[in-house]
């Protein structure tokens, strides 16, 4: 499952930009949102690289399991995050650095 959201980053549509604020959802503490009219993935960038990783993983989960609920997202975003390689870990923080 990592590989394919890894595939999704490399050779997909979607671009990831980090912001500070999401306006529209003032109050409430967002990590992440999906821009489907333009494949656009916002992550919070007021958080530690780790919650940044999680959250993109949970994203692009969204995207390839579209019928699981938020709560099977979250857990397999764990999951997945704690199964990391190495290269797998420096793969994500390149994207954090971009």
């Amino acid at each position: 499952m990592l590989n394919k959201i890894k595939y999704y980053i490399l050779e997909g549509t979607y671009e990831i930009k980090f912001i500070s604020s999401f306006r529209r959802f003032k109050g409430i503490p967002i990590k992440g949102f999906i821009e489907p009219d333009t494949d656009t993935i916002l992550i919070n960038n007021n958080m530690s690289d780790s919650e940044k990783i999680i959250t993109i993983i949970h994203e692009f989960l969204h995207e390839i399991k579209p019928n699981w609920s938020e709560n099977q997202v979250e857990k397999k975003s764990l999951q997945l995050f704690r199964s990391m390689t190495s290269p797998d870990q420096l793969f994500f923080k390149k994207i954090l650095k971009n």
